[in-house]
């Protein structure tokens, strides 16, 4: 149980709106200290939120790092596969590499 009496709900869109005003101030320049310490705060809630997505560049069915975002924005190598198929897929690959031993 929740040691928390309160619950703020905000939408998604909401949270990603103020990022970005916050952001906007940051980089002008003009964000006050408590500003700057909001935007820190809505990251923190933001990353609570999680998305189940994988890359595949390599055609093993398998998810691959975060640092291939920034490869397939550079080369559009990569595939978004469904996290479910994913899964299965690294599970026969572990049951075929331990057949292998």
């Amino acid at each position: 149980m929740s040691k928390f009496k309160t619950r703020l709900e905000a939408g998604l869109g909401e949270m990603i709106e103020e990022v970005l005003k916050f952001n906007a101030k940051k980089k002008a320049g003009i964000a006050t200290d408590s500003e700057k310490i909001q935007h820190e705060l809505f990251i923190k809630a933001l990353n609570e939120v999680t998305i189940p997505i994988g890359f595949d560049c390599d055609g093993d069915g398998i998810p691959d790092s975060m640092e291939i975002f920034a490869t397939t924005a550079n080369t559009s190598c990569c595939r978004i596969i469904p996290v479910e198929a994913a899964r299965r897929a690294k599970a026969k690959q572990i049951k075929r590499g331990s057949r292998r031993k």
